[in-house]
């Protein structure tokens, strides 16, 4: 697997941008992190309704929006809200941004997300394919929107400036 490295765009502005690109690792400890914050959600709420027998079609909508919510819009959500991350991707300190430096937005969110059904769930080793062979270690969606997920850079704190101390020299 490619490790994570860095790659550079040039804005409209002929300014180049260097970021550290995630690599499938970082990326998958991310994905396993959300995935289980999914499931201590999904996994009461289906253990309550699937013990109790499903005792009327209301119950059922219920359950049936539920566990929508929580498998199809968490990564939209959190990625729009978050600012291109997810509670996984925080942890791992990358995110989503498009492949110009800018934030994703909600549009490239939305079908990089979508694009995630065929790489990631029918098909996990397609997302893993494309990441190794792309030059910005992108999946089938990120390739879809144009993002790329990227480390975030530690800056270090702002210091206050530091005046040099005025000679006073007197007059004879």
């Amino acid at each position: 697997m490619r490790a994570d490295y860095a790659a550079s765009t040039v804005t409209p502005e002929a300014v180049r941008l260097h970021a550290d690109v995630a690599g499938v690792g970082t990326r998958t400890i991310a994905l396993l992190v959300d995935t289980f914050l999914q499931a201590i959600v999904l996994v009461p709420v289906l253990v309550v309704s699937l013990g109790d027998g499903l005792s009327g079609s209301g119950e059922a909508i219920v359950i049936g929006v539920i566990v929508f919510v929580v498998l199809w819009l968490y990564f939209p959500a959190f990625e729009s809200l978050w600012r291109g991350q997810t509670p996984g991707k925080r942890s791992q300190g990358i995110r989503v941004v498009r492949t110009d430096g800018q934030p994703a937005g909600l549009a490239p969110v939305l079908v990089r997300n979508l694009v995630r059904i065929v790489d990631v769930i029918a098909l996990p080793f397609l997302a893993v394919i494309s990441m190794v062979v792309t030059r910005r270690s992108q999946r089938l969606g990120d390739l879809a929107a144009g993002t790329m997920v990227v480390r975030e850079r530690a800056l270090p704190a702002p210091r206050p400036a530091q005046m040099p101390a005025k000679s006073v020299t007197t007059s004879p």
